[in-house]
């Protein structure tokens, strides 16, 4: 029988968790791949992000369904070596989840490149390095996109408080420290662990979290496919 929770994303040949737009990826990657001959440079740039999606997201869905075993099985406050067991799975799960929607920006950067490499340049090594979602926003909003679907779903998400959060946990777990957890006996809180910005480690730590990504990502793609299928008369 057909495993109904993977499918096959053909670009890769890998199988991808159902919460992920596997075949509008395809379908963005199969147009893309089009223009590849007379865009090889930008194309390259395109392709190294848009795989880079894939891997991160799946890398985050593992950390995600490990955790969350792993929380639900020991509880918020476990002895070592469960509690380095924890540790490393958030900390995975923060840095590939963040790194899911900057390679997304990256690789739409570089479509854009394509309609307009003058709003979007993306030749040298300072261009590169200074691709992210606000540069990336900043420039939508002097194209000729500026009010398509995708502009309004990126700009959104550069304003979602859960964005916020990610990023700065994200940011603490990769430059600075290994957060403490506080352990409360009594009062309203009775029972409960926090961790980093106030998060309540258990089983929804992280599901609740790649919950959101999915959507964000879906989103995005979606919007893509969409911004391509109405302008694909120009590159093809």
């Amino acid at each position: 029988m057909e495993d109904k929770s993977h499918y096959f994303l053909k670009s890769l040949g890998i199988y991808t968790p159902k919460e992920f737009p596997t075949e509008l990826h395809d379908n963005v990657n199969d147009y893309m791949a089009k223009i590849k001959d007379s865009h090889l440079d930008i194309w390259r740039e395109f392709a190294g992000g848009w795989n880079s999606i894939v891997y991160r997201y799946l890398t985050c869905y593992q950390c995600n369904k490990q955790f969350t075993f792993c929380v639900s099985k020991y509880g918020g406050s476990p002895k070592q070596p469960i509690r380095y067991f924890q540790e490393r799975e958030l900390f995975i799960f923060y840095l590939s989840g963040i790194s899911v929607i900057e390679s997304f920006c990256y690789s739409f950067y570089a479509i854009n490149s394509i309609y307009d490499s003058i709003i979007f340049p993306i030749d040298t090594d300072e261009q590169k390095r200074n691709i992210n979602i606000k540069s990336l926003l900043s420039n939508l909003e002097r194209s000729k996109i500026k009010d398509e679907n995708i502009t309004i779903s990126i700009k959104n998400l550069s304003q979602d408080r859960n964005f916020f959060e990610w990023l700065k946990v994200r940011n603490i777990l990769a430059h600075r420290e290994s957060p403490p957890r506080r352990h409360y006996l009594g009062g309203e809180k009775h029972g409960s662990t926090e961790w980093a910005e106030s998060i309540l480690i258990n089983y929804e730590t992280t599901t609740s979290r790649f919950d959101w990504l999915s959507k964000q990502l879906y989103r995005m793609i979606s919007d893509t496919n969409e911004l391509i299928m109405k302008y694909n008369n120009l590159l093809i």
